[in-house]
């Protein structure tokens, strides 16, 4: 899979030894994955002391981030930002791009000034106690700068108007962040991987994330403890069984959000259908998790006939080729 045209790099894949078990997984599997595609890697434990004193050791290597909670919420962002400072290449977007997806609030915002079609929303930034929305319930409250369903339970669906203060002030009083008051979509949820730079964007099959199989009494939808604890009662169909006109809407809607937020390499994009089935934009991961087993973008790659090398070798041919082009 590697063109003559791309300069080889020295892979380096930067790891947190404090991550969970799935981020921990992910520096092993992309090492094989290079090593097997012909890349020279190596893994180390992020240290900014390391990355300044070392410079001339990784010069001319390519960096894989895997470190995402080390330095909380914002962690992916000020990894690129140490990077970039330093001048080294990596693969994915940039810290600007990070920092502005990982806060959601932003992110619509962005979204709805360029029509990119995302649910209505409120923000509580604790400077008001009563948060007045515009909008009727049924709504759902999550932190604004997490992931991975930190702060989303069996509470974040809100049914009752007269609730949604009390809910919202509780959920700020625990994490000191904006907190995000959405309204809340009933329709069916799906996750879009794409890969490479504009012009030439691929968008991976789509993935429909099924939870109606989930035990009663359990939230049907993905809170920390569904994520934790439901995995195996979670189904995936991909690629999703849809009408080509919705696949081609949330497809062109992929790529505008893709390109208005500027990612680069690689991202994955989260829809729900509202109940004439029109697709809102959910959230935007631009540093999508790549681990083998649980990992959205793997299955995606396996729906279209790739292994999991030929993901991570793709990716790193995409990144090898933007910074090529300067």
């Amino acid at each position: 899979m590697r063109s003559g045209c791309i300069p080889m790099k020295k892979t380096v894949i930067l790891k947190d030894s404090n991550s969970d078990h799935g981020w921990q997984r992910t520096p092993e599997a992309l090492f094989h994955a290079l090593k097997e595609g012909g890349y020279e890697s190596d893994i180390v434990n992020f240290e900014i002391s390391m990355l300044v004193n070392e410079k001339e050791k990784w010069k001319d290597a390519l960096f894989f981030n895997t470190v995402v909670g080390k330095m909380g919420a914002k962690t992916q962002a000020i990894v690129a930002a140490v990077l970039q400072s330093l001048g080294y290449d990596f693969v994915g977007s940039s810290s600007k791009t990070h920092f502005l997806c990982l806060d959601k609030s932003i992110t619509k915002a962005i979204l709805k000034e360029y029509g990119i079609p995302t649910p209505r929303f409120d923000v509580f930034d604790g400077s008001r106690y009563l948060l007045q929305t515009e909008f009727d319930v049924p709504v759902f409250i999550k932190p604004s700068s997490e992931g991975s369903g930190i702060g989303i339970n069996e509470n974040s669906l809100i049914m009752k108007k007269d609730l949604i203060s009390s809910r919202v002030q509780k959920l700020y009083e625990r994490f000191h962040q904006k907190i995000l008051v959405e309204e809340h979509l009933p329709g069916r949820e799906f996750t879009v991987g794409i890969i490479g730079n504009a012009p030439h964007l691929t968008v991976l099959p789509i993935l429909e994330i099924d939870l109606s199989d989930l035990p009663e009494g359990i939230e049907k939808y993905y809170s920390e403890r569904v994520k934790e604890d439901y995995a195996d009662e979670t189904r995936y169909f991909c690629p999703a069984n849809l009408p080509f006109q919705l696949y081609e809407e949330i497809r062109d809607i992929t790529y505008r959000t893709f390109e208005v937020l500027e990612c680069r390499d690689f991202a994955r994009i989260d829809f729900r259908l509202d109940s004439q089935n029109k697709p809102y934009v959910i959230e935007v991961n631009s540093l999508p998790g790549l681990d083998p087993i649980n990992s959205d973008l793997p299955k995606m790659a396996k729906a279209m006939n790739s292994d999991y090398k030929d993901l991570v070798i793709k990716i790193t041919q995409v990144a090898l080729s933007r910074i090529s082009k300067g």
